[in-house]
């Protein structure tokens, strides 16, 4: 892991922003429904205790698991908060782990690694399903010794021998790691590949004798763990957003570090704040395209913003909004840089700019007052902050679709939870998902009372729909 990312990794998951950490209580495994288990209180997190109320606990796993990658930002941003939530589980949920393991794998296909630890180490790694995540957060955080610590105290608890050869090496039992191995390797277990690759774990010598084991599966922690203590190449490519927390290590280079992360601050999985400070720390771009062109862009616009003046101000927020607009990473701009912008007189030209950084940002409400009145009158954008949309143009079918989401009477659910992530299974593809679909998500959030989210949800469609 990255030295200090750790705190601000925990800002990001365990707040559920605005939102506070709890203090984590040590229950008895034994007492704990483990779909009840969370890292922030429901009163903190805005979410009513029963919020799951009737919902099956295995259509609730299901849907998790349907909607792991989300475009929209406040849809990630909901769908964390409710995760990362301890409430009252699903009645007749039972003993089942399928909702919880649903949960963390829906954290780690965020990269958020630290919160699927913190609910694993709440719920505890007593299923087979539960171990195997267990096994594979501990390697990431290059934890192997607590990894195995479970599969020590229950070998039952996994049947992959590859897993047990590892931890059979972990407590320094040899002979057992390698007659285990032998044994797989002989049954077909443990295909010749991965023989190879834990036998030279075992034997480091071998790596001389040795030809390197190709690559076998990129996002395999195991895998991944041991060619990193190996000193072997490890993969570079289709490795998970997880994994790629490792790339945010110096060691990685500074060109990896910015890929990694561009992609885990697209997602929340890091704070814009340290994307911007991977920007800035090494001085000018080292060449030019890609990446390298939201690096110049970011550093002339923090000396613009520095040095307020009003044409080369906007000269290099429109820059910078073109490149971070073409790597979708509009969101994580409007964080950045929505404060200081609210508070500075542009040109005309760079007005919409202006406004839509602003909207895009979590806490427009507070930011918006000087710049209200740049908003045309008729723009949906002003509708959907005053909740006033009788002088409204529709310019899109989606904007139509979200001014009737609005302006529909307002129904009683009967399960908020169930409806609210069915709305949002259908949304996953952003703003080429279905106009009505879309107008279904908003006047859920709306039906249910979550109408900040809606209004957040709404502008988020209604501005990256223009700039697509």
């Amino acid at each position: 892991m990255v030295p200090n990312l750790r705190p601000l990794l925990a800002a990001v998951y365990l707040t559920a922003s605005p939102l506070f950490a709890q203090d984590i209580t040590v229950t008895s495994l034994s007492s704990i429904n483990s779909n009840a288990v969370g890292l922030v209180s429901a009163s903190n997190a805005g979410l009513p205790m029963d919020f799951w109320a009737d919902a099956p606990a295995d259509l609730i796993a299901d849907l998790i698991a349907k909607q792991q990658r989300h475009k929209m930002p406040e849809a990630r941003e909901f769908l964390n908060r409710l995760i990362v939530t301890e409430l009252t589980p699903p009645r007749q949920s039972g003993t089942s782990v399928d909702m919880i393991v649903a949960r963390i794998d829906w954290l780690l296909a965020n990269g958020a690694v630290d919160a699927a630890d913190a609910l694993l180490t709440k719920a505890g790694p007593h299923h087979a399903g539960m171990f195997e995540r267990w096994f594979d957060v501990k390697l990431m955080l290059g934890q192997p010794q607590e990894a195995c610590e479970p599969l020590k105290k229950n070998s039952a608890i996994s049947s992959d021998l590859s897993t047990k050869v590892y931890c059979l090496a972990q407590n320094f039992d040899w002979f057992s790691a390698e007659l285990t191995l032998v044994s797989g390797r002989n049954l077909g277990a443990i295909d010749d590949q991965r023989a190879d690759l834990l036998s030279m774990f075992l034997d480091p010598d071998l790596l001389e004798e040795m030809d390197t084991p190709v690559i076998q599966n990129p996002k395999d922690p195991l895998e991944f763990a041991i060619r990193e203590a190996l000193a072997l190449p490890r993969p570079t490519s289709g490795i998970t957003l997880a994994q790629s927390l490792a790339d945010l290590d110096d060691a990685a280079g500074w060109l990896a570090q910015l890929r990694a992360g561009e992609n885990l601050a697209r997602v929340g999985a890091i704070p814009a704040q340290y994307l911007q400070s991977l920007y800035t720390r090494n001085g000018r771009a080292s060449a030019s395209g890609g990446v390298w062109e939201r690096v110049k862009a970011v550093a002339q616009l923090d000396t613009a913003i520095a040095n307020p003046d009003p044409v080369s101000a906007c000269r290099t927020l429109r820059r910078a909004w073109n490149v971070m607009r073409d790597a979708q990473l509009l969101h994580v701009f409007a964080a950045l840089y929505a404060t200081p912008l609210a508070s500075m007189t542009l040109p005309d030209d760079c007005a919409a700019i202006q406004y839509n950084t602003i909207l895009l940002h979590p806490n427009y409400g507070a930011l918006i007052f000087d710049i209200y009145e740049l908003i045309p009158n008729d723009d949906i954008l002003r509708a959907v902050v005053s909740n006033d949309f009788e002088t409204m143009k529709s310019k899109s079918t989606i904007e139509t679709a979200i001014k009737n989401a609005f302006l529909r009477d307002r129904i009683s659910l009967l399960n908020p939870a169930q409806t609210i992530l069915t709305a949002f299974r259908d949304i996953t593809t952003g703003t080429e998902s279905d106009p009505q679909r879309i107008s279904h998500v908003i006047a859920t959030l709306l039906d249910a009372g979550f109408t900040p989210e809606a209004q957040r949800l709404a502008l988020q469609f209604v501005i990256l729909e223009r700039q697509s």
